[in-house]
């Protein structure tokens, strides 16, 4: 997630990757205010009678009421009330912006969260998506090897975590939104490890997610 400006109460963010959106859904509450480019079906007026028009790009600015995460898309759906806008559309009536990669917004806060303003500087280097494949056969090395530089299960890599040893951890994509992760993931940034998330988009990482809630490569032996 790049953070574009920030001053006073507002942020101005760039999404770069999907993992961002696991860190904005925890940024982002009711009340704060997001502004973005988004599209909105406009209604014209003729007399007594509503007409539906078509759609058009806005900028609007909307009170956040709650956030869904679409897994379908991979898009941070945004829900309130319009609170700014063009003279076109209803001020106080509902609208929902889509983030997903590549967008861009902002979000102004009464107050920022000191968690908050950690979340904007951890995101940047925290966890990421595996591009490079064969990360993944050298952990199913290790993992035949059995020389104990490799381990699997979430005990054991907490227990890995815990004392400096995990060099890579990995995480399917589907499990990276559990809370049940989180201060895991937390312990091993702390401790100068990387945390990948698999994808299923290739074979072998296919493979690692059917098998794996999570795995890691080593610095040296635990047991």
């Amino acid at each position: 997630m790049r953070v574009i400006e920030f001053d006073k109460n507002r942020a101005r963010l760039r999404v770069e990757t999907p993992i961002d959106l696991w860190y904005l859904e925890k940024m982002i509450e009711r009340g704060d205010l997001v502004t973005a480019k988004t599209s909105r079906t406009i209604f014209v007026q003729r007399g007594e009678e509503r007409i539906k028009g078509s759609k058009k790009f806005l900028i609007l600015t909307i009170e956040i009421e709650k956030t869904e995460y679409q897994q379908e898309t991979d898009k941070l759906r945004l829900v309130g009330k319009i609170v700014e806008g063009p003279e076109e559309v209803q001020k106080g009536s509902y609208h929902a912006i889509e983030v997903g990669t590549g967008k861009m917004f902002s979000i102004e806060k009464t107050e920022w969260k000191n968690e908050q303003l950690k979340i904007l500087e951890k995101s940047k280097s925290k966890i990421e998506f595996l591009k490079d494949p064969k990360e993944i056969e050298n952990l199913f090395v290790c993992l035949n090897k059995g020389d104990r530089l490799a381990t699997y299960g979430i005990e054991q890599v907490r227990l890995a975590a815990s004392i400096g040893a995990v060099k890579i951890a990995f995480i399917p994509e589907g499990k990276i939104r559990s809370k049940e992760f989180e201060e895991l993931i937390e312990e091993i940034s702390s401790k100068k490890g990387e945390v990948k998330v698999v994808s299923k988009k290739f074979s072998i990482g296919e493979k690692f997610c059917k098998m794996y809630d999570i795995a890691a490569i080593l610095r040296f032996p635990i047991s």
